[in-house]
């Protein structure tokens, strides 16, 4: 199934070096949409991201250029792209992973079989750029193989759907898709998880470090939101 229409939205911080790499994994797709929107939204970046984005959205019509006046978060910078959001179908992808390029075909086909399928995931793996061994923070099973990808750069849903579930909590910096996943499985529907690869996730040296810790904390309160909702 081709895609009628699809926004993705991109979120970027200090990432000059990544994001057109991931545009191009976007607009490489085997089953490219029939109408594509690429919503490229710049968190405050200090690095040479404004720069790097103004050339892409030059480059290619589908790319849309938006800059914050401060930094929101992750999460911020999201719900900014969804706002702006237009087609039919809703994707993400952070500024430095990439789309398998049969991507859209796969999760595309699952909607034309099924389509009372609320979302669409597929597997997600871990790839080393610049750096000889996996951060400390990794966890172990990712070291083993493809993994479930349960984060937004794997998801394709309808617009809509995304919305009416709600959308990010912009309390959280690194936990926003976790609380979201939680809602969404709360609010119901038939969630599909492929078997094959729909994304590649790069293990650098600028991944945050911390990350595991901060995200551990925050995790604590996505459970505890989560109990508070099922009373």
């Amino acid at each position: 199934m081709v895609v009628s229409g699809l926004s993705v939205v991109i979120p970027v911080f200090n990432g000059a070096r990544f994001v057109e790499e991931a545009v191009d994994s976007v607009l490489a797709q085997s089953a490219p949409p029939r109408e594509l929107q690429v919503c490229l939204i710049n968190d405050a970046s200090t690095d040479g991201s404004d720069a790097v984005c103004r050339q892409l959205a030059q480059r290619h019509r589908a790319v849309e250029y938006v800059v914050l006046p401060g930094n929101l978060g992750v999460a911020g910078a999201r719900n900014e792209g969804i706002r702006r959001a237009r087609h039919e179908y809703l994707a993400f992808l952070d500024q430095d992973d990439r789309w398998v390029p049969d991507k859209l075909a796969l999760q595309g086909a699952v909607f034309a079989e099924r389509p009372d399928t609320s979302h669409v995931l597929g597997m997600q793996e871990f790839f080393l750029d610049g750096v000889s061994d996996y951060p400390r923070w990794v966890r172990a099973e990712w070291k083993t193989g493809p993994q479930p990808g349960y984060v937004l750069s794997a998801l394709l849903i309808k617009t809509e759907r995304f919305r009416r579930i709600g959308m990010l909590d912009e309390a959280y910096r690194y936990s926003d898709d976790v609380d979201w996943f939680a809602r969404a499985r709360q609010a119901g529907g038939a969630e599909a998880m492929l078997p094959g690869i729909v994304l590649e996730r790069r293990l650098h040296a600028h991944n945050a470090s911390a990350l595991a810790a901060r995200a551990s904390h925050e995790l604590i309160h996505v459970i505890k939101a989560k109990l508070e909702r099922q009373r």
